[in-house]
């Protein structure tokens, strides 16, 4: 019934008068026609009724109800409370003779009403008050419109977030089932190629066939490095699904790294890249396996990320109240401020990788981070563009720091 009474700002209500004062109602309703109000007038509650149920049957129905309160056949409190169950929107307007604060509080307290005038009637506090009981309920109108289309928005942006998550989640397990079948699909013809490339290496004599042992050598170090790809998206697809299993043990960080140290050594001569560490005793709750991987992860990133001649170094350092953090700081190109938020997202490779064409999959920090946290360990970085990034692993600490170091370069 509210949008029926409120076709338009501009429109002035149709108000209802209601007294049993023949006159009262007369002189009433020519102030508010005088003003621009249409009228309507009736002598008791019930006649009233019957009037407002008429009117909601026509095109311009009762916007706005003025009523007395002691009134025959029915009176100004029965209709009113029948006002407020047909629709407890339309507005009322009290308007009495007998009334006082105390009366205006009662009928406050238990019925819908907009506001208390007593008589005799002030033209300007009339019209006050039937202004601004229809601007209160032009404002309502606006504002259930406004909740109205916002609740809408809101269902109609849920539904497409809803939407959009489901095809991103039948995307991921579509991508995820491909990646883990082209997967293994490539890993035997690969392991192949590696195997027959290395065994054609040592059959080939170097002297007379120069080129075929370097093509054969290329092609072995070329497959290595694919294989080597295949195995990041094989534990990101694994990762993805939860499907990487942890054992944590008490591990002894000095030798980890000291294995991890070798494995990158080769990478770190060829790219002209100096290791540094201080061995020292620490012991971590950690997963042997997995926590290699991980170093291993970020010192491959530290090197591939140098300048020539740049460096590479370990620290381990006890940090309170009980875990160990070991830092691999490199002094090489940094990571720029746009690409910090995505430094740990699978399949996501940094500005400086995509410029300047530097090999990976992208996934070796992403699956770093989820070993870490694996491990009930946590990872994260410091960078200054151009001047070097550290990495810190945070592992829980099992005894106190015994410190006894010997300098390996």
């Amino acid at each position: 019934m509210l949008d029926n009474r409120y076709p338009h700002k501009s429109k002035l209500p149709r108000i209802l008068v209601v007294d049993d004062e023949v006159l009262l109602c007369k002189v009433v309703s020519k102030i508010l026609e005088r003003e621009g109000y249409e009228t309507e007038t009736a002598n008791n509650g019930a006649d009233a009724l019957r009037r407002l149920r008429q009117s909601d049957s026509r095109s311009n129905p009762i916007d706005l109800i003025l009523s007395d309160l002691k009134m025959p056949v029915l009176d100004g409190y029965a209709f009113i409370r029948e006002v407020n169950e047909m629709d407890e929107t339309l507005p009322v307007v009290v308007l009495t003779g007998h009334g006082d604060l105390g009366e205006a509080y009662k009928l406050l307290e238990n019925f819908q009403i907009s506001d208390f005038l007593i008589k005799p009637v002030d033209a300007v506090r009339l019209l006050f008050s039937i202004r601004n009981t229809w601007e209160k309920l032009q404002l309502s109108h606006d504002i259930r419109a406004l909740n109205t289309e916002l609740e809408q928005r809101v269902q109609e942006r849920t539904r497409e977030l809803v939407n959009a998550k489901n095809d991103a989640e039948e995307s991921n397990k579509a991508k995820s089932q491909f990646l883990s079948r082209m997967s293994h699909e490539f890993r035997t013809p690969l392991n192949a190629i590696i195997g027959f490339s290395k065994i054609q290496e040592r059959h080939i004599d170097k002297e007379s066939q120069p080129t075929l042992c370097r093509s054969s050598k290329y092609i072995h170090e070329a497959g290595r490095h694919l294989l080597a790809l295949i195995e990041d998206v094989m534990h990101i697809t694994e990762f993805e699904k939860s499907r990487i299993n942890i054992s944590l043990d008490n591990i002894e960080l000095d030798s980890i790294v000291k294995t991890c140290l070798d494995i990158v050594k080769d990478e770190a001569n060829k790219a002209n890249i100096t290791l540094q560490y201080e061995s020292t005793k620490f012991t971590v709750r950690a997963d042997n396996y997995r926590l290699r991987q991980v170093l291993v992860n970020l010192l491959l990133n530290a090197i591939k990320y140098n300048y020539n001649f740049g460096a590479v170094s370990i620290c381990i350092r006890a940090r309170p109240p009980n875990q160990v953090e070991l830092l691999v700081q490199d002094t090489g190109v940094g990571i720029d401020a746009k690409d910090r938020e995505r430094v740990f997202a699978p399949f996501s490779r940094l500005s400086y990788a995509t410029e300047n064409e530097i090999g990976g999959t992208g996934v070796g920090l992403a699956l770093s981070k989820f070993l870490v946290e694996q491990m009930k360990g946590s990872i994260g970085f410091d960078s200054m563009p151009k001047q070097g990034t550290v990495f810190w692993v945070r592992l829980t600490a099992t005894d106190e720091n015994e410190q006894s170091v010997t300098k390996i370069n």
